[in-house]
Parts: C-alpha cells; structure tokens; sequence
C-alpha cells in the first residue's frame, strides 16, 4: 500500500507531474510484470487541489490498461493528514502490513514526531519526510510558536541547539552515488542516454534532483567516463559510454567518481 498525506494536485503549475501521478506510473509498470494488487491513499487538505488531483489521476487511470487499473485501488480523501491520515490507515486495517508512507509537506514542519513513532511501530511500514528546514532557521529563533512547531517535529527542543552554531557556508550535497547510478544505467544502454531519460531517471529511482543530473554527466565526462553528443549539455544531449574506460585512477578531484 501506498499512502501521501499531502498530495497536492497531481501536477504543478510547469506541468510536471506530481507525486501521486509519478506513483501511479511507477505502480502500473511494475504491475505488467508482477500479477500482484496496490492500494494507494491520498489525502489532500484544500478542496481546490482535490478537485484536480481527482482531474489528474483520472487521466493518469485512462493511459492504462482496464486490468491494470482494477488492480491498482485509488482513493483521494479530503482533510488534514493528521490525524485523518493515521485513522485512515487504521480504519482499513493498513498498519502492520507493508506500507510506503510519503509526507512532503509544503514547507515547515507540519508532520509531528509523534505521528512517525505511530508508524514507526511496525516493520513492515516505510516513511518518507520532507520539509523545508530554512522555516525554522530563518522564523523559529525568535518566534515561540514557530519554535514549539520544531519541537513537535523532532519530538524535542534538542534541535534548538543549531541557533548556537555559527553559519558555515551554503551545504553542497555530495553526488559521487549518483554519478555512479548514471553511469549504471547508462552502460545498459548500448545508444545511451538522452538528459531527459537521465532526468526522470534521477527523479523516480534516486534521492537525487533532476537538476544535478547535467553537472553530473559533466564530471563523468571530464573523467572520461562518457561522451556527450553534441558536447553541449541539455536536453538534445545524448549520453554514451566512452568507447576506452579509463585505464589510471583518475585525479583526487575525480576519484569519487569511483
């Protein structure tokens, strides 16, 4: 079972699709393979983003086949995630069964700690959480009620403590994992890799953001890991082994590559 307690309207404003759209596609395409069942939950707390994410995953349903969509159960739900969520879940007997749980909310700590102990409870059951800490950073030192959100979040003032330490620089991700991903998925192709392929790659089955695919393939290609056609990156570039791997360890900059 898949379960998202903000949902959102299945797509955004560029047109991207959104989580549950993404989930949909993800579930159908492994369903063609495995003769199993999905249930997926969706909780939406605004009446106007329902709306459309009912809109969205009609339409995501209508691209697949009548049996694909028997087997995958979707239900869209207005309210609050929390509690609504949790009794949900509860209502239809989900916990202790495997359960993939996503709370991406929209910017600060919505999701209290208690909830995640809740979940946290049964082995079989995964949460993923997401939220901006720069709300915090940026309004909770000075503002109590923004402080008392942080603490329900983490499940206590311990993470207070980050106001006593002095700023260090902007944080830079280390992305050496996913240049090896890349890399995976692009020797299993023998024409390559387009940028959007690597893109929606990134997205669906890394921690990664499409946005740092392009300085990815950059690097893998100062190591001489690949060849891009045209030698320009964007989204015309196709991405290819190099016909001779290199052969010496690469330079102390370019040793994570590996």
């Amino acid at each position: 079972m898949y379960a998202e307690g903000f949902a959102g309207a299945g797509i955004y404003k560029q047109g991207e699709p959104g989580s549950p759209v993404i989930a949909y596609e993800v579930f159908a395409d492994a369903l063609h393979r495995f003769p199993k069942r999905m249930r997926v939950i969706l909780m939406e707390e605004d009446a106007r983003r329902v709306k459309e994410l009912q809109r969205q995953m009609e339409l995501v349903r209508s691209r697949q086949t009548d049996d694909i969509t028997r087997r995958i159960a979707v239900a869209v739900h207005h309210g609050d995630f929390h509690p609504a969520l949790l009794q949900k879940l509860r209502g239809i007997g989900a916990l202790g069964k495997p359960l993939f749980v996503l709370l991406d909310s929209f910017g600060g700590p919505d999701i209290p700690f208690s909830l995640l102990q809740e979940l946290g409870r049964y082995p079989s059951t995964e949460v993923m959480v997401t939220f901006e800490p720069s709300f915090l950073t940026r309004f909770a030192e000075k503002h109590d009620g923004h402080r008392q959100l942080g603490d329900e979040a983490f499940g206590s003032p311990e993470w207070q403590g980050v106001f006593q330490q002095s700023p260090s620089g902007k944080f830079t991700p280390d992305t050496a994992p996913l240049r090896r991903i890349l890399h995976d998925f692009i020797s299993e192709a023998p024409d390559g890799r387009t940028i959007p392929e690597l893109k929606r790659y990134a997205l669906l089955e890394t921690v990664y953001r499409p946005a740092q695919v392009i300085e990815a393939v950059r690097q893998l290609r100062e190591a001489g890991a690949v060849t891009t056609e045209p030698r320009a990156i964007n989204t015309k570039t196709r991405v290819s082994l190099a016909a001779t791997p290199p052969t010496t360890r690469p330079s102390a900059e370019q040793g994570a590559l590996w």
